[in-house]
């Protein structure tokens, strides 16, 4: 199997996390998640013990707040480097990695210098409310694939799935 790199970006609540778990099993357990929030929403775990998606509503201004902080204290490409370095590790032991939470252009850059591919998510259902620029600047993305998540699950992951392998039959190709 050819190694796959894939990003996903999209506002919160789009279905990222939905297309993530389908292209896991696509892909026979054969792929990880890295998160680029993952290490941010342990940090703040560890802090004030929430741990349920409640929680992480009430706690998102300071999970953004966070990430932010840490992007300005040691430079924007922070958490690329942590996912790298954890890539790094993981990719001895799967072929393929999905980053489900692609919210940067320069993040979408980093899934493409590794030879990826990133899928544009968008939902009608998407909270647009949130202004901040985690979650604005996915509108600066360009995707390489666009899915529209605005019919049931099946549709939605059948509509990833085909968007993966269009993506699998260009590395073949090459």
């Amino acid at each position: 199997m050819s190694r796959l790199i894939i990003g996903l970006c999209g506002r919160k609540h789009s279905g990222k996390s939905t297309a993530a778990e389908a292209i896991v099993r696509h892909l026979e357990d054969d792929a990880t998640v890295i998160s680029l929030a993952g290490p941010i929403k342990e940090t703040v775990q560890s802090v004030t013990g929430a741990c349920c998606k409640q929680d992480k509503e009430i706690l998102r201004p300071v999970l953004q707040s966070y990430g932010e902080a840490m992007k300005q204290l040691y430079g924007r490409e922070y958490w690329v480097e942590a996912a790298t370095r954890r890539w790094n590790v993981l990719c001895n032991h799967y072929s393929s990695m999905i980053c489900d939470d692609i919210r940067f252009p320069f993040e979408a850059d980093w899934i493409r210098s590794l030879g990826g591919f990133v899928i544009g998510i968008n939902s009608p259902r998407t909270d647009t409310s949130d202004t901040h620029t985690s979650e604005t600047s996915v509108d600066d993305i360009v995707p390489d694939y666009t899915v529209c998540n605005d019919g049931s699950i099946y549709e939605f992951r059948g509509n990833i799935l085909a968007a993966v392998k269009h993506y699998e039959a260009n590395i073949r190709d090459k």
